[in-house]
């Protein structure tokens, strides 16, 4: 993953989020644990929202 990927989430409680899309904007620096699984990722929505999400909870969408 990189900044400018095109991810949308993984790990979804509501099916409101299964459309939603975003573009990586930055990629914090790994936690002391460093076990991956912790490390955030800063996003921008396709509703215009900025959020801090898990790299566990993204996936890279494929431009087909």
């Amino acid at each position: 993953m990189k900044i400018g990927d095109l991810v949308k989430l993984t790990n979804l409680v509501t099916d409101d989020y299964l459309k939603l899309r975003g573009i990586v904007l930055n990629i914090l620096p790994e936690p002391e644990m460093g076990d991956g699984e912790h490390q955030l990722i800063s996003v921008l929505w396709t509703d215009g929202d900025k959020t801090k999400e898990f790299i566990v909870d993204l996936e890279v969408v494929s431009c087909k």
